[in-house]
């Protein structure tokens, strides 16, 4: 039996954290949740997930700058971005510095797990 794939989650709400995690859960993902971008960080020194799921708007390290230091440590890991706003220049910075996905709170479940599923079953170019 395959492993489940490791999924982070950067959200600064615990709520938005608790229902991701219980989503990834129960799609049969393995979920690893953090409040910031420095507790992400710290804890991707030591793991490897297949894929972060990002919020856009936190305080401290915001999605940008989460995204901007993990192209440099992980290129290649893939992040989705999760976002209450719906601006077509945010959307556009985040797809060119290569995010997998660009996702809009209220989150509906299917759409993340479609998101998930299309990057994970994605072949390496």
């Amino acid at each position: 039996m395959d492993p489940r794939p490791l999924i982070a989650v950067v959200d600064d709400e615990e709520m938005v954290r608790r229902a991701l995690s219980r989503v990834l859960a129960t799609a049969n993902f393995d979920a690893a949740a953090f409040a910031s971008g420095e507790e992400f960080f710290e804890w991707l020194k030591s793991h490897t997930p297949a894929c972060v799921v990002l919020d856009f708007k936190m305080p401290g390290l915001d999605g940008r700058e989460v995204q901007r230091r993990l192209i440099k440590v992980q290129p290649h890991l893939p992040v989705i971005i999760l976002s209450a706003h719906d601006y077509p220049s945010i959307h556009n910075q985040f797809m060119d510095d290569g995010a997998a996905a660009y996702l809009h709170k209220p989150l509906e479940r299917q759409s993340l797990l479609d998101a998930l599923h299309a990057i994970l079953h994605r072949k390496p170019s």
